[in-house]
């Protein structure tokens, strides 16, 4: 029985020896891939795209383009005012949306780490790269805003109900009093103050989450990363080689 068993192995062309050392060598494939791998992971990769609070000095770009619409909202407005049309007010109306969005946008900059390079990127403009190697110093200081912010809320509460209030006064008269289009108030107007302040207390509170803050000194700019919490602060500090 054996030796017909051999047989017939020999004959469908199975050899022991041949197997085993295809199973020593896909082992061995195996633990040498394995061997690759950093245990540790989070180092040996870019932190992509992260969307941590910071602020930096010298972003011309961002000013640029806040101050160039807020010029134009300017002349549309005042444009508004003298020569009331149905355009014009439209016109008041998107612009205040248009320059809310770009603010909330504008504060919403990605990160990105890697071994070399920190690279910036902000909605609509070109990204800003820092190389390692310029890194003249990184500290961890207490967050400010994390300290004060609860003094804060107040003064952003009563400025938002405040405000608030005027604008939906100012809808409702609109509303309610069939008054001639030149002699309304322009809602557009009436509504972008709160939404300023709507905007302050959203990107303060971003940054009112951990009571930590990592400065960098890089080039010619100053970054200050907020995070939002522990394993933000953790990756960041992995990442700045702290």
């Amino acid at each position: 029985m054996t030796a017909l068993i051999e047989n017939i192995r020999k004959v469908i062309g199975w050899c022991p020896q041949q197997d085993f050392k295809s199973m020593q060598f896909q082992t061995s494939a195996i633990h040498a891939h394995s061997s690759n791998v950093n245990p540790i992971g989070i180092s040996s990769k870019p932190a992509e795209r992260m969307d941590v609070p910071f602020n930096s000095t010298g972003n011309w770009g961002m000013i640029s383009v806040v101050f160039a619409m807020y010029i134009f909202f300017m002349a549309i407005s005042t444009f508004d005012h003298l020569n009331r049309t149905f355009v014009s007010y439209l016109a008041v109306m998107l612009m205040t949306i248009a320059l809310i969005t770009i603010l909330f946008l504008f504060d919403h900059k990605k990160i990105t780490f890697d071994s070399e390079m920190i690279r910036i990127q902000t909605p609509f403009l070109r990204s800003s790269n820092f190389q390692m190697k310029d890194i003249t110093s990184v500290k961890t200081v207490d967050n400010i805003v994390y300290r004060q912010m609860k003094w804060a809320y107040i003064g952003y509460i009563a400025g938002i109900v405040f405000f608030g209030v005027k604008a939906a006064l100012d809808l409702y008269n609109l509303m309610t009093h069939p008054l001639a289009l030149e002699e309304s108030a322009n809602i557009g107007i009436s509504m972008l103050m709160p939404f300023i302040i709507i905007f302050l207390f959203y990107r303060s509170y971003r940054r009112s989450r951990y009571f930590k803050v990592i400065k960098i000194n890089v080039g010619d700019k100053n970054i200050t990363l907020s995070p939002r919490n522990e394993i933000e602060y953790d990756m960041l500090k992995e990442k700045l080689g702290q």
